[in-house]
């Protein structure tokens, strides 16, 4: 049968299939190991600057965005200590209330109040507003957003800032308040309060109505450790809010302080202070997620380096050993008709297929593995034992939202593009080769 563009590859693979395969097992190496090397990297990355973004204080007590009752706090004498502990430069301190049963004149938006009332665990509709009262450095973050005439009356006093964040729906179809999820359906937002309202709030000591200065809706520019994801949360001054509550405790304080001047002494003696909020050292931990990226990346360069000299000295020995059989097969198929551009050709798209083939192959061994890996930290947790039934679809979906599709279509795109010029290489070296000699065609 005389060659053709559609049937000349099949004929290659046919006359040394052993090649072929050889070719394929190379190329699926390189894929894997470039795949699994640049994307875990890549994640440790990603990982480390969303820790970098989010958590930046050095040393942080108390979880400001909890959405559960304030069960420990940090009185004043405390605080005054973690002021004075050496190396400390400047404490931020807030005060956090409980969610206390909260009234407006204007009543509220019923759809909004349902979805906040069943987020907070308190019945939908149970309207509820929590008081973080802070002094004007640590409030400085959330009234940023605010009109100078408002941030000065909120300081000064004389009205709150109302956060009412927009309830977005999840991909279960659960709402939670922006900034802690990606939104994937149906945005919910609070329009029954404006500046000017009154706010009533029910607390032991008889109701207390406060006045709306300001209202906002989304503070998720702000690092998640900072941002609170009560809905209806009201923050003022701290003289307000003892006057409200008649007393003052501190549930969220960060120690701010220069990192190149921290010493171990710093540590130990914040970690010395008695207190029933729990101390995290965001600045060991930044640390060691550095240390962790850096040695990511050194062990992609290693083992991409290391996979690329092996595999390049692979495919010099297949191709010194099979000299004599590629000239005879060369032989065989100009004479059959092919010329030199037209195997070339042929010889191209025949790579570019295993390529293809290998690369695919290698991202679903690397999504098989990062499934592994979420069901591995499924059945660590507290609770496996309560949806073991669900573990693997649990983890697919889990994989579905931790995965860097965007990442991983482009290292697949760089993979394939590199393949595709070396091909085109190869493809034009083949061309500039002459017409095999009468001696070799016999």
């Amino acid at each position: 049968r005389r060659l053709s563009a559609g049937n000349i590859h099949r004929v290659l693979a046919k006359l040394d299939p052993a090649a072929v395969w050889a070719a394929f097992g190379l190329t699926l190496l390189t894929a894997l190991v470039v795949l699994f090397t640049v994307y875990r990297a890549w994640d440790q990355w990603q990982l480390y600057r969303f820790n970098e973004e989010n958590y930046p204080a050095d040393y942080t007590y108390g979880f400001l965005q909890s959405r559960f009752p304030v069960r420990h706090a940090m009185d004043q004498e405390t605080l005054q200590a973690v002021a004075q502990s050496y190396g400390v430069e400047t404490v931020l301190a807030l005060a956090l209330a409980d969610p206390l049963p909260l009234e407006h004149d204007g009543g509220c938006t019923t759809a909004y109040a349902q979805a906040a009332g069943a987020f907070m665990g308190r019945g939908a509709g149970a309207v509820s507003g929590s008081l973080v009262g802070g002094s004007e450095e640590a409030l400085a973050p959330y009234l940023a957003a605010v009109e100078p005439q408002a941030r000065a009356s909120i300081l000064a006093g004389a009205s709150v800032l109302l956060y009412a964040p927009d309830l977005v729906q999840d991909a279960g179809g659960a709402y939670q308040p922006v900034g802690t999820v990606e939104a994937g359906g149906e945005t919910l937002r609070e329009a029954a309060f404006a500046p000017g309202d009154s706010l009533t709030l029910e607390t032991d000591r008889g109701p207390v109505t406060l006045t709306v200065g300001a209202v906002l809706h989304d503070l998720s520019d702000l690092p998640f450790s900072r941002l609170p994801i009560r809905p209806y949360t009201i923050f003022c001054t701290e003289a307000v809010f003892e006057s409200v509550l008649g007393e003052i405790a501190y549930g969220y304080v960060e120690v701010l302080g220069d990192p190149g001047a921290v010493s171990y002494q710093t540590d130990l003696a914040l970690s010395r202070i008695a207190t029933d909020l729990s101390f995290s050292n965001d600045r060991t931990t930044r640390q060691n997620w550095r240390q962790q990226l850096l040695l990511q990346w050194i062990l992609a360069l290693v083992l991409g380096l290391s996979c690329l000299v092996l595999v390049s000295i692979l495919r010099c020995g297949l191709e010194a050993s099979r000299s004599r059989q590629q000239a005879e097969t060369r032989a065989l198929l100009w004479r059959l008709g092919a010329d030199g551009l037209r195997l070339g050709r042929a010889e191209a798209a025949g790579a570019l297929r295993r390529t293809a083939l290998a690369a695919l192959l290698a991202a679903l061994v690397l999504l098989g593995w990062e499934t592994w890996e979420e069901a591995a930290s499924l059945r660590a947790m507290a609770n496996y034992a309560s949806f073991r039934e669900e573990l693997w679809p649990r983890a697919l979906q889990n994989l579905r939202h931790n995965t860097h599709w965007g990442f991983l279509l482009l290292l697949l795109a760089a993979f394939l593009g590199a393949s595709a010029v070396r091909s085109a290489w190869r493809a034009a070296a083949m061309d500039r080769l002459p017409p095999a000699s009468p001696s070799a065609q016999k």
